[in-house]
C-alpha cells in the first residue's frame, strides 16, 4: 500500500466517524502531488521525485537511511552549503534504486560525488602554484586545501 492508498484509508475510517470533513481530505490530497522533473532538474528534485513515487516521506527515508529528516529536506531543495558525508547522497541513490536514472546537473555535486579533489593538486602541479599561493588566490587555510587534496575534507559550495 502506497502512503496516497493509506492517507485514503485513513481519511475514509476519519468520515465514517465524521471527524473530518471533505475540505479537509481535498486539502490532504493536494497535498501530495509529485513534482514534475526533466533532464534538467536537480539531483534534490530528482530524488525527490524518485521518493514520492515510492510512496516514502521525508521521514521515512531519513528514518531508514539514519539520518535526520532535514538532511533529507536539505539535499532535496537544495540548501545545503556543505557536503559533509557524500555518503548519504549514495546511501540515498542505493536506496531508491535510482544509480542508472540520476543525472548529475550541479557541478558542486558531481565534483563532490565523483570525488575529483584530486584535481586540485593536479592544477597546483600543472601551473606550478604553491600551496600557500592558491590558499591566497581562493582565500582559504594552507591546510585546508591538504585535507581537500587528500580528500579528508570536502568542499563548501561556495569555493567551487
Amino acid at each position: 500500500m502506497d502512503i496516497r492508498e493509506s492517507i485514503t484509508l485513513v481519511n475514509n475510517v476519519l468520515k465514517s466517524f465524521n471527524l473530518i470533513n471533505d475540505t479537509y481530505t481535498l486539502f490532504v490530497k493536494d497535498d501530495i502531488k509529485t513534482i514534475n522533473i526533466d533532464e534538467n532538474s536537480t539531483l534534490g528534485n530528482q530524488i525527490k521525485y524518485a521518493r514520492q513515487l515510492k510512496g516514502i516521506t521525508q521521514e521515512e527515508l531519513a528514518r531508514t537511511l539514519g539520518v535526520d529528516s532535514c538532511t533529507i529536506k536539505q539535499i532535496e531543495n537544495k540548501t545545503y552549503k556543505q557536503l559533509h558525508n557524500t555518503t548519504i547522497i549514495t546511501n540515498i541513490i542505493n536506496y531508491l534504486d535510482i544509480r542508472d536514472k540520476i543525472k548529475i546537473n550541479d557541478d558542486y555535486l558531481e565534483f563532490i560525488l565523483k570525488k575529483k579533489q584530486h584535481e586540485i593538486f593536479d592544477f597546483r602541479i600543472k601551473y606550478n602554484i604553491a600551496l600557500i599561493d592558491f590558499a591566497n588566490m581562493i582565500d582559504v587555510y594552507p591546510k585546508t586545501i591538504i585535507k581537500w587534496e587528500k580528500d579528508q575534507s570536502t568542499i563548501s559550495r561556495k569555493k567551487i
